[in-house]
């Protein structure tokens, strides 16, 4: 079992509509953030630390949201697992502010290999793809650089299918 902190402060770019006079935090950001610390109960318990596997989201399942999350609030994150194998994990968790329980859930994660290109092949490949569908994404990769693979520098891309906004990229 696992248990961690979310600060949430007003600054964070989604209460500037969710909801414009009553800020609160949305749900699924708060099952990203149970998410997140299943992958590293997971890291942590399986060993993989350094093995160059990474722990992927599957499926969410009988989520329930039990109070709201507001600004100034530090959310407590409650993880474990309900099933633990080699390759998929099951998890449950609980989010919860000042004792009183935000979100429950229970979900499902993958642990597999990270695909890996090198820079010199897919950041052009890449920017190309992204010129053609959408000029301003590509404008944003050559302006802030993208890590798709190991000594590269920007934002982590580790899996071949990339969703910009709604483009697809292979």
């Amino acid at each position: 079992e696992i248990t961690a902190i979310k600060a949430v402060s007003f600054n964070e770019s989604f209460f500037q509509g969710h909801f414009p006079g009553r800020p609160i935090m949305p749900g699924v950001l708060q099952i990203e953030a149970l998410a997140q610390a299943a992958g590293i109960l997971a890291v942590e318990t399986l060993d993989l630390a350094g093995s160059g596997k990474l722990v992927y989201f599957m499926a969410i399942e009988e989520a329930k949201f039990r109070a709201p999350v507001e600004p100034g609030c530090l959310i407590e994150l409650n993880v474990g697992f309900v099933q633990q194998r080699t390759r998929v994990c099951k998890f449950w968790g609980k989010a919860s502010v000042e004792g009183k329980v935000t979100c429950e859930v229970k979900f499902t994660a993958m642990i597999a290999d990270a695909p890996e290109l090198s820079c010199k092949q897919a950041l052009p490949r890449l920017s190309a793809r992204l010129s053609r569908r959408q000029p301003s994404a590509g404008r944003w990769l050559a302006a802030h650089g993208t890590r798709l693979g190991p000594g590269c520098a920007g934002p982590a891309i580790t899996r071949r299918h990339w969703f910009y906004g709604s483009y697809r990229l292979y």
